[in-house]
């Protein structure tokens, strides 16, 4: 499920501030990883490039 977080990130559906947040390396080696994350109250999921 990844690190669970405390105020370094808002939902944009609940305005929660407890998120689940993993990293990814999604693309090619050399871009950056992407961050998924995971509202822990409503389990919305967005990413982060």
């Amino acid at each position: 499920m990844g690190v669970l977080t405390t105020d370094s990130y808002i939902c944009p559906k609940c305005n929660g501030v407890e998120v689940f947040s993993e990293l990814h390396q999604t693309r090619a080696s050399d871009e950056p990883e992407t961050r998924f994350l995971t509202c822990k109250a409503c389990k919305h999921g967005w990413r982060e490039y």
